[in-house]
């Protein structure tokens, strides 16, 4: 085999290379723009007050103990997180290098509150689920925090289906962003409006 050959056998290797890698990367931005897609039409269809909408009020009570009215936060950046221990993507969405390391940057600012509700969970079953190993260590920060809502009846206020679910309250008491999913776009969607809420 001479030298010209060899360089040609090369050349179309490293071709066929590309090619082969510029499909899978064509294949996986499509799934990635088609899973953006179809939890954008999930939002649309599940989704019950929407962005620009005045906030629902309620009441719920802690798991750890004592209660949270929405009115009260009157004045402040308020992000709800419906979530349940029973979900994966709940779950991979509150691992601390998703949304916590998101809220980092947030979370000394006294004009925002977060606040998590487990959605369709039992008292018995947050308990089984803080009482795990995973439940002791990496999802500890969630059982002070999270409100009760075992009947639905905040998360029946906000939409029909589907968690985890964000939804950012402006200090003027309006929706300014409903989120679903989790994803990094999300993340940054839910850095960049807390950013411009708190601004204000």
């Amino acid at each position: 085999m001479n030298m010209r050959t060899t360089i040609t056998i090369v050349a179309i290797a490293m071709l066929t290379l590309g090619i082969s890698l510029s499909a899978g990367a064509q294949n996986k931005n499509r799934s990635a723009d088609q899973e953006a897609q179809e939890l954008e039409k999930i939002k649309r269809e599940t989704t019950i007050l929407k962005e620009g909408d005045k906030a629902a009020d309620f009441t719920g009570k802690r798991f750890a103990g004592g209660s949270f009215k929405l009115a009260d936060q009157k004045g402040k950046v308020v992000m709800l997180l419906f979530w349940g221990g029973w979900c994966p993507p709940c779950r991979h969405e509150l691992r601390p290098e998703n949304l916590p390391a998101t809220l980092k940057e947030f979370n000394d600012n006294q004009d925002f509150v977060f606040q998590p509700i487990a959605y369709k969970d039992t008292r018995a079953t947050l308990e089984k689920f803080f009482a795990g190993k995973e439940g002791k260590t990496i999802y500890s920060y969630l059982k002070p925090l999270t409100l009760v809502d075992e009947d639905k009846s905040i998360f029946g206020l906000y939409a029909k289906s589907g968690v985890p679910r964000c939804v950012i309250i402006g200090k003027n008491g309006v929706i300014a962003y409903v989120g679903i999913g989790s994803s990094e776009e999300g993340l940054k969607e839910v850095a960049q409006t807390l950013r411009k809420e708190l601004a204000k």
